[in-house]
């Protein structure tokens, strides 16, 4: 059996199990069978918690692909699929209304794969350890075509508004500081993004937003938690990658993105009176203080306004 193929899968899919402690994986895939393919299969070879899959194609579906869901259908996991485009945000919405009795929901995108240092369990025991933190993210690992040596992402930081500015402050994980909750490296950030571990009461309090095409449904998220009292957590003791192969994973190319940027630029205007987004990333030894300096002078710009 070659891995990332339907045998593959067929042997080894097990029924999903019930329980609380289970998690709910909720992905949205369009035209990438050989990535989502993939992703199942670690998630079946790594996965450290009880799982069952929850995912929604709005793509074009193949005999083989039509083949996979009847599979994962008849083993006990969900499958959505639609006869028109959907937003990824109205997908991850209706895949989390239909978790059953997992009281967790991990979100990822179908270009994720599970290795050896993804551990779930470790988000989940964030949650139950820490109750007012509402979701945790673990790490990423970026993995591209023509780069052997892939390294961590700098995903997850802190947000903070200037006026009608909003800087999103991108602090890598060699250069956050940690606190020891059961052992686990853990870290309050105010933003992250991709493979996340919420809980499913967060979510039905705090929906995605559909308006939202594609374009800043994380940073929107992440004020929807802030706004509704949650907390989020980040540690880099569960790793997932992220392997780009350089395939669009929209209805629409970069090129084509006018839509969505515009959505999100109405709805943040509309909901936040944010006019504009800035990324400042720090990694080093000395990002913390360079960091720190910058909110220092911002509030003081601030203040002065």
């Amino acid at each position: 059996m070659k891995y990332g193929t339907l045998d593959y899968i067929r042997a080894k899919i097990a029924p999903p199990a019930r329980g609380r402690d289970a998690v709910a994986i909720i992905l949205k895939t369009i035209n990438r069978k050989a990535q989502l393919m993939r992703g199942i299969c670690s998630i079946i070879d790594h996965a450290d918690v009880q799982y069952r899959l929850y995912i929604g194609d709005d793509g074009e579906i193949d005999a083989e692909q039509a083949s996979l869901y009847a599979l994962l259908e008849r083993a006990g996991h969900f499958v959505k699929t639609y006869d028109k485009p959907v937003s990824l945000t109205a997908a991850l919405n209706e895949l989390a209304r239909a978790a059953q009795d997992e009281q967790y929901v991990l979100r990822m995108d179908d270009d994720f794969v599970f290795c050896s240092d993804t551990r779930v369990s470790v988000l989940r025991d964030i949650l139950q350890l820490m109750p007012a933190i509402g979701a945790v993210s673990g790490a990423e690992r970026q993995c591209r075509l023509h780069k052997p040596d892939p390294g961590l992402r700098h995903h997850q930081g802190f947000l903070l508004r200037s006026g009608s500015v909003l800087y999103r402050l991108n602090v890598h994980p060699d250069s956050m500081s940690f606190v020891h909750v059961g052992g686990i490296r853990v870290a309050i950030v105010g933003h992250t993004r991709n493979f996340i571990l919420i809980r499913k009461e967060v979510i039905e309090k705090t929906p995605w937003n559909e308006q939202l095409v594609f374009e800043g449904e994380h940073t929107d998220f992440s004020l929807r938690l802030a706004r509704a009292g949650f907390f989020i957590a980040f540690t880099p003791d569960c790793i997932h990658e992220h392997h780009d192969d350089g395939i669009p994973t929209q209805h629409y190319t970069r090129r084509d993105r006018t839509p969505g940027r515009k959505a999100r630029e109405r709805v943040f205007r509309e909901s936040y009176g944010i006019g504009q987004v800035q990324n400042v990333n720090f990694r080093g030894p000395d990002s913390f203080k360079r960091m720190t300096r910058l909110m220092d002078g911002l509030k003081r710009t601030l203040r002065l306004q």
